[in-house]
């Protein structure tokens, strides 16, 4: 935000240089990010002062030229040669001396040095009016009144200062610092300066005003105000009101327009003028815009509304976005006699909601999204009333028409002293807390030795605890006035962690000693597919168009890194997430689920010369989350086949019998979609199942085997729709005692077998927990496993 150090002295006399102010305000909480120097004149005159031709003769080698004796103290004399017409003795002048920069009309400049003019010495310049940027006058130099005094610099002379605009980083709950009004409240306290308001405030007489005002729903506006000017005229500004605009980057355009933005950059207050004559009735609704409604803007675009976007309308059309901008048919012309100036106080939601919805943001918005004071429209209200009849002449028809919502209640606050001191580390007295206090606009109702009762400022918007009246206490008293005691005190407080997240951190650690990367990606999708599904959560007012709903999966955002990682020419990824979902139950209740996701694609390995590369697969995924199950001890890993349109193959994951998720390679259509054109594969399992496997899980409390296990192999032949989960449930449930583990370490189909058969070769580790196994008994447990197998399944041993 733009704060101008002369628009900061209306109001007090300060007398500190804007570096120093510049301190204070920061101090104060205001951080000032930059200094701005903006001068009335180029080059701020720099170098040049009043001087007093002495003596001024024919050059001897120039028609045209002089040759002057000039002083600046009424002692000394310098020579400069001089072309101007009426240049005389006796003249009062200005002069630039050596090393001045002169900027002319033209835009070039120069620098001012000792030199010889056809023959003569020169050792400055007696300067015009254009020379020196304060005219266009060129017909000859510039003859100051007689006392003018001599030496002195020729912009003190003319009451001609540089500005400097603080550029401050306002923090959004500083809602009365969004005016230089606000802000010079506050230095003139700490300053010890008087505060006061520039200019004289009209009093408007209650009346019956000629536009009746309707606000159709009061959640629009706690408060709106708004008066008639009638025979006023958009002339152009006076000069310190367009200074005061350009100053702050604001571009002129005529007096009616200027006042309203003056006033909104000195009060924080925002305003808005109409041409009352382009109305199409002396009504004036405050209303919600109807679908497709159309509205041109200042800016000369023209807008499509949706509903719900706040509107002032006459009984036609609407006539400006309420809060953000105006519109062009209604508003102020070079022929505008008439005006309706508005000032009001808008929902700092509904405000920011509608802005972000027409994607417009100015000055106006910018205050009433953050919150304004709603004591403040009426009084602005006569302010701008004051200056517009003071600069433009009219007069006011009527009173002023008013909407309060419902009544303007003061905030109470009750601030306890030893809190205080508590917080501050350090004592301050009632005193000077109340004095602090009342001076920045705070007023005390009542008071004991440890207690003072506040009715809190309208424009303090953001004072709604008794924390937050502590701050005002010490920043307006100042951090740098907190002595150093030696002693550090603080509240010891440890981060307490749940079990449930240590468990998610140490998931995250196991994929991660693997080799996977954690991303963390969007909780909004851009899956517009099913976007009616009434499960499905759509924000009521979302990012932007492309994210309109709540993920339901944590799969696209994966394969959205993906792809962003594949066009940087980083194709392997092992990528997991730990996320939640969010659906809507039949009742309107949202489902949040959390999930952890996997992603593999391209190559399990990275380049070595010692290896042989192998593209990621279905298999190496499983590996994984059979490893995870047996980490966690979460029973037995089982795979079920099942289809699903999300993916090309798909299978549903159990642990200890309970369903737990998904693993599946993506479909094609889904990898197309994301410009994907390498295979993907995917596991989602669901957390809360996960965490009550654990809770049951004795992993920790089982001890490394003290006996030796066997190793027995089996090659059988089987049918080609024999997967190897089924033969491994088989197994189970013939031993489940001994049985430690069954792996497959071949598979073989070839002419040696009948069509649709396939040979698989099993390993089976045996083992049993208190003694070591005999011959006999590992014997037994496999013509157990051979019978089953070949009774189940039609197995035939291979030899």
């Amino acid at each position: 935000m733009k704060v101008s150090y002369q628009g900061l002295k209306q109001y007090a006399p300060f007398s500190q240089q804007p570096e120093e102010l510049a301190a204070l305000l920061t101090d104060l909480g205001l951080e000032v990010e930059e200094i701005e120097t903006v001068e009335a004149v180029k080059g701020g005159l720099k170098g040049v002062f009043i001087g007093e031709v002495k003596e001024a003769v024919q050059h001897p080698n120039a028609d045209r030229l002089r040759v002057c004796l000039v002083t600046l103290d009424g002692e000394t004399t310098r020579q400069i040669v001089c072309g101007a017409p009426n240049v005389a003795a006796g003249q009062r002048v200005a002069i630039a001396t050596e090393g001045t920069e002169i900027h002319l009309p033209d835009g070039t400049s120069f620098v001012i040095k000792k030199s010889k003019i056809r023959g003569e010495e020169s050792n400055g310049m007696i300067c015009a009016e254009d020379e020196l940027g304060l005219g266009n006058d060129h017909a000859g130099i510039m003859v100051l009144p007689s006392d003018a005094p001599l030496g002195q610099p020729l912009s003190s002379y003319l009451g001609i200062e540089a500005d400097y605009v603080f550029h401050i980083g306002l923090t959004p709950n500083r809602t009365d610092a969004m005016g230089h009004e606000g802000i010079a409240r506050e230095l003139a306290y700490v300053s010890g300066l008087p505060f006061q308001i520039p200019g004289d405030i009209l009093t408007i007489e209650q009346s019956h005003s000629p536009v009746k005002l309707e606000v159709t729903d009061s959640s629009i506006c706690s408060v709106y105000s708004g008066l008639v000017i009638r025979g006023t005229k958009a002339v152009e500004s006076p000069e310190w009101l367009k200074k005061a605009l350009i100053t702050l980057g604001l571009k002129p355009m005529n007096v009616l327009v200027d006042v309203t933005n003056y006033l909104l950059h000195h009060t924080g207050q925002p305003l808005h003028a109409f041409d009352l004559s382009t109305w199409a009735s002396q009504q004036v609704f405050v209303r919600i815009s109807k679908e497709g409604e159309k509205i041109k803007l200042l800016t000369g675009e023209e807008k499509q509304l949706p509903a719900g976007i706040p509107v002032i309308s006459d009984n036609k059309e609407p006539m400006a976005i309420a809060g953000i901008m105006g519109g062009l048919p209604h508003s102020i012309s070079s022929n505008t006699t008439d005006i309706f100036l508005e000032s009001a106080c808008f929902n700092p939601t509904l405000i920011r909601k509608a802005s972000r919805q027409v994607g417009i943001k100015t000055d106006s918005s910018y205050r009433f999204e953050r919150g304004t004071d709603r004591q403040a429209p009426v009084n602005v209200l006569k302010r701008a009333a004051s200056m517009i009849i003071q600069l433009a002449g009219g007069t006011i028809d009527g009173g002023i028409t008013h909407f309060t919502a419902d009544n303007i209640e003061p905030v109470n606050l009750n601030l306890r002293l030893p809190k205080l001191n508590q917080v501050l580390g350090h004592r301050m007295d009632k005193e000077q807390v109340e004095k602090i206090l009342t001076g920045i606009g705070y007023t005390v109702s009542a008071s004991t030795k440890d207690h003072i009762s506040l009715i809190i400022p309208t424009n303090r918007v953001d004072v709604k605890r008794e924390i937050d009246v502590m701050e005002d206490v010490l920043r307006v008293y100042g951090l740098n006035n907190v002595p150093d005691t030696g002693r550090l005190s603080y509240a010891a407080s440890w981060p307490v962690r749940s079990t449930r997240h240590e468990w998610t951190e140490r998931l995250s650690g196991f994929f991660a000693s693997r080799g996977f990367q954690e991303i963390m990606a969007l909780s909004f999708s851009s899956d517009t597919s099913d976007l009616e599904n009434p499960s499905r959560v759509k924000p009521a007012n979302p990012l932007n168009e492309s994210l309109k709903s709540l993920r339901t999966s944590l799969l696209e955002g994966g394969l959205q890194a993906i792809s962003h990682n594949q066009r940087r020419q980083n194709p392997d990824l092992k990528f997991f997430e730990t996320g939640r979902t969010y659906q809507l139950s039949e009742s309107g209740k949202l489902i949040e689920e959390p999930w952890l996701a996997l992603w593999l694609t391209g190559k399990t390995d990275p380049e070595n010369w010692q290896l042989t590369r192998k593209a990621t697969d279905y298999y190496t995924l499983k590996a994984h989350l059979e490893q995870l199950t047996a980490a966690f001890g979460w029973g037995e890993f089982q795979i079920s086949v099942d289809s699903n349109p999300t993916f090309a193959f798909s299978a549903q994951i159990a642990c200890n019998k309970k369903q737990v998720g998904r693993i599946g390679k993506v479909s094609k259509s889904l990898l197309k979609r994301h410009d994907l054109k390498q295979e993907v594969y995917y596991a989602e399992l669901r957390l809360d199942t996960l965490w009550s496997l654990n809770a049951k899980s004795d992993r920790n409390k089982q001890e490394p085997p003290k006996f030796p296990s066997v190793r027995r192999d089996l090659a059988l032949v089987i049918d080609k729709q024999t997967t190897f989960d089924t033969l491994v449930k088989t197994a189970r449930q013939t031993e489940k005692q001994l049985l430690q583990e069954i792996n497959l370490f071949d598979v073989y189909e070839g002419e040696k077998l009948e069509q649709g058969q396939q040979s698989y070769a099993l390993s089976f580790i045996l083992r049993h927990p208190e003694r070591t196994l005999t011959d006999t008994e590992v014997e037994k447990v496999m013509q157990k496993l051979i019978a089953n197998f070949e009774r189940q399944h039609q197995a035939k041993i291979r030899q």
